[in-house]
């Protein structure tokens, strides 16, 4: 939890306090942001009890930082979800700082099913790979959820490069930090298509 807490600090610190080395010096980031798990997912309970630990030390104490990740450990079979933990923390607080998107495809169906049926998970957003958007809608169809909206990623589809100029400056952003659409907002998250490649 403190490995964790330290590295949401230090990336808050990296995007709201650009170094004078950084070339983003003097336009720091409008929305501090981090994706949990973007070079893999939650591994045990463990992980994801700390995560849950640091983002809500975060909520408290950086809360401008938006955090969010996609996850495909939930629902397994005959051990803990190491998902539930964060997953738990979206309806806890008040203009969340969290989203959690339950991944899925279309062999994943019956398992994301049987997960938007469990309490901790129930009404969480699902990120859905498909080869097509009307082959992820029809994903989307058969999901027990209420929310109707869902957008292509724009990365996915064209609308937006990997990194985008900053308006009226020479510097550059991520594209997520374009979107925003998958980023907390206090709201219910849209569901996020992904277009395989």
């Amino acid at each position: 939890a403190n490995l964790a807490a330290a590295i949401l600090v230090e990336t808050h610190r990296m995007q709201a306090q650009p170094a004078p080395t950084s070339t983003h010096n003097g336009h720091p980031v409008r929305y501090p942001s981090l994706r949990i798990g973007a070079g893999g997912d939650l591994d045990t309970e463990t992980t994801g009890q700390a995560w849950a630990l640091a983002v809500t030390w975060a909520h408290y104490n950086l809360p401008d930082l938006r955090i969010w990740l996609y996850t495909r450990s939930y629902g397994l079979e005959d051990q803990p979800d190491p998902a539930e933990p964060l997953a738990r923390l979206t309806g806890q607080h008040s203009g969340s700082n969290l989203a959690v998107y339950l991944s899925t495809d279309r062999s994943m169906i019956d398992r994301t099913i049987r997960a938007l049926r469990i309490p901790a998970y129930r009404g969480l957003p699902v990120a859905i790979l498909a080869r097509t958007t009307a082959e992820a809608l029809a994903i989307l169809d058969r999901l027990p959820t209420d929310n109707p909206r869902a957008i292509v990623c724009p990365v996915d589809d064209g609308r937006l490069g990997l990194t985008v100029s900053r308006r009226g400056t020479t510097h550059y952003q991520g594209a997520c930090q374009k979107c925003r659409a998958c980023l907390p907002s206090g709201q219910t998250q849209p569901h996020i298509i992904f277009l395989q490649r």
